[in-house]
């Protein structure tokens, strides 16, 4: 172990966690900064696309009351979700790659995707 006649000393003393005056704002590059706003959660064309999605789909599931997926068994289930076939992307608002099923059947769709293929349900892009 090295043995030192003085103490280490700092060159630059620590920063503080806080800024020394609270109300100026932080300076980066000479410039005092704005303040930055927060980002959206949805975009605005996001939100216009989602609100018109929500009336067709009321329209939809009105015009479909049973799971398709079901209805091919035999069984009636009421239908809550819709599935895109085609997935959302452009296809969000495209009512002919719609299909009206329950819960219980999207889940499983979703979750056996090579017989959901097979059987139709989900239509490459």
């Amino acid at each position: 172990m090295i043995q030192r006649k003085t103490p280490l000393r700092r060159k630059t003393p620590l920063r503080s966690k806080r800024p020394m005056f609270a109300r100026s704002k932080p300076i980066r590059n000479g410039f005092a900064q704005k303040p930055r706003k927060p980002l959206r959660k949805v975009s605005k064309k996001m939100a216009v696309i989602k609100r018109q999605y929500m009336k067709q789909r009321a329209v939809f599931l009105e015009a479909h009351p049973w799971c398709e997926v079901y209805a091919g068994l035999g069984v009636q289930s009421p239908a809550t979700d819709i599935h895109h076939m085609k997935g959302r992307g452009k296809y969000m608002l495209d009512e002919t790659t719609w299909m009206a099923v329950c819960r219980g059947a999207h889940t499983y769709i979703h979750d056996n995707p090579s017989w959901a293929r097979e059987m139709g349900y989900i239509l490459p892009r």
